[in-house]
């Protein structure tokens, strides 16, 4: 894996890489917040069935999907964003991906 950080936030180009060496995914960070492209990260909360989240924000919706582990989609969720919230819907679910630090990194 390969991410910029700025101020002790996430910013820049994050690059997740298979294990042979080759790109996976490619995600976009400002301050923090998830601009773009998809995301692995930690649990929110100490689970011991959830692995990780993935986290892919395009420019009109944000998907999200819990992993867990034994590698199964446990929850698949897609919000439109809207004005009055980035994730709006996604964080009525307790799903709240607003500031993303290195140790949310799966």
């Amino acid at each position: 894996m390969q991410y910029e950080i700025a101020n002790g936030s996430l910013n820049g180009t994050l690059i997740r890489y298979n294990a042979d060496g080759k790109e996976q995914h490619r995600a976009i960070l400002k301050s923090g917040r998830l601009e773009s492209g998809t995301i692995f990260v930690n649990p929110k909360y100490h689970d011991t069935k959830v692995l990780y989240n993935i986290v892919n924000k395009e420019t009109d919706k944000v998907a999200v999907k819990i992993i867990d582990v034994e590698n199964r989609v446990v929850l698949k969720a897609e919000a439109l964003l809207m004005a009055i919230s980035k994730s709006h819907y996604l964080n009525k679910l307790d799903v709240n991906f607003d500031y993303l630090g290195a140790r949310d990194l799966y």
